[in-house]
């Protein structure tokens, strides 16, 4: 069972280019905040991948949350691997 709806019409932004790879995911609700921020925690803890991790606050219950790969060392299918297992976990869509 996935803890996201697509009803909730969140959906990332996936940028790709030589160097990176960045999902910058919007939330619009503390609940839906914690909940990213609890499946990259995870993620991390299994892939053993430490992407940075940004987030923009624009009021006290929506904003960004920025996860990105970039440097040599993560330039390779993992980071992409894991950018996939975000959103399916989420159960978003993404537009680039």
């Amino acid at each position: 069972m996935n803890p996201v709806k697509k009803s909730q019409k969140e959906k990332a932004v996936v940028r790709m280019e030589e160097g990176y790879m960045r999902a910058t995911i919007p939330y619009s609700s503390v609940e839906y905040r914690n909940l990213v921020l609890s499946i990259v925690s995870n993620i991390t803890k299994e892939t053993k991948l430490h992407p940075e991790c940004i987030e923009r606050q624009d009021t006290a219950t929506k904003g960004f949350i920025t996860v990105e790969f970039s440097g040599e060392e993560y330039m390779h299918r993992d980071s992409g691997d894991y950018i996939t297992k975000l959103l399916h976990t989420l159960d978003i869509d993404y537009t680039d």
